[in-house]
């Protein structure tokens, strides 16, 4: 009985999300499912750390993306952009859904 509630419970539970910390608050960050997408709301261009831009994203070339632009990155924990001139460190943590049971 207790192990039907308990799958039952985690069943419910939505797909896993992730929370981003660090970014500036102009640089939106939200997990697609199978990559991160990045919107850049900040007066100036960001520099993303070329190891998460994806070849796909039309500014990976440079790894800038401009003020007003969205960029496509590889799904990394923690990465490094910039912006006017200084380095944020982002780091990614699973989000906390109230109500959900971790399997143990």
């Amino acid at each position: 009985m207790v192990t039907l509630l308990l799958a039952a419970a985690i069943a419910a539970c939505p797909d896993e999300t992730f929370t981003f910390t660090g970014q500036p608050a102009c640089v939106e960050l939200a997990f697609t499912g199978e990559s991160t997408a990045l919107v850049n709301l900040c007066e100036q261009p960001v520099l993303v750390d070329q190891s998460v831009a994806r070849a796909t994203s039309a500014h990976a070339a440079a790894s800038i993306v401009p003020a007003g632009a969205s960029a496509e990155l590889r799904d990394l924990s923690v990465f490094t952009i910039g912006v006017d001139g200084r380095l944020y460190r982002v780091v990614a943590t699973l989000a906390d859904v109230e109500g959900c049971l971790a399997p143990e």
